[in-house]
């Protein structure tokens, strides 16, 4: 059993993705790494928390028994009380991916702002609606935040011009309002686009 003090972090995924036999194989796999791992299904959601085995580990296992199984991870936190907010952590974060992993750590503000979505449709929309009309305009933003606001690194990941960058912007603010040069307007931008 896990002790009431300590380190712990949770990681959930989706429960149908885990038949009874590949969670069965899932908690022996752990059990060779010497630390502790409690599971259960809660609401259609497999919750794992882990205190003295790594977040990574469990990863690895994870994508070794289902390689298409989406999965949240918290953030490593202190005593129980801790383990009960990473567990909701990797709960809100899970939404942000459709496989593979989603961290509390890298992807916060999108999992704690996506509850709010409707209440921010108002402000957020025309970023939606011009994400809809111009994905490659969408696309340019998600590259531009990813790559520092660099023009000629967003350039070279697109495989465009970075004078094809900057017009990309430009109609980005002609079009939804935000400039996504300025924190303010990049972050309306990726909280729109990743909501």
């Amino acid at each position: 059993m896990p002790q009431g003090s300590g380190t712990f972090q949770a990681v959930c995924s989706p429960g149908d993705a885990w038949p009874e036999e590949d969670t069965t194989a899932l908690r022996g796999r752990m059990r060779r790494h010497g630390g502790v791992m409690l599971g259960a299904q809660r609401d259609s959601v497999l919750i794992a928390v882990l205190q003295g085995v790594s977040a990574d580990v469990f990863a690895d296992t994870l994508r070794d028994l289902g390689p298409h199984a989406p999965a949240g991870v918290g953030l490593a936190r202190e005593g129980l009380t801790g383990a009960g907010v990473s567990i909701v952590d990797a709960m809100e974060v899970l939404p942000a991916v459709d496989t593979g992993m989603a961290r509390f750590a890298d992807d916060w503000l999108t999992a704690t702002l996506r509850p709010q979505v409707g209440r921010l449709t108002a402000l957020l929309g025309p970023c939606a609606r011009t994400a809809q009309q111009h994905p490659d305009l969408a696309e340019t933003i998600r590259a531009f935040a990813r790559h520092g606001f660099s023009l000629t690194d967003t350039g070279r990941a697109l495989h465009i011009h970075p004078n094809t960058v900057r017009y990309r912007v430009d109609r980005w603010q002609e079009l939804t309002g935000f400039d996504a040069r300025t924190w303010a307007g990049l972050s309306a931008s990726v909280v729109a686009l990743e909501g």
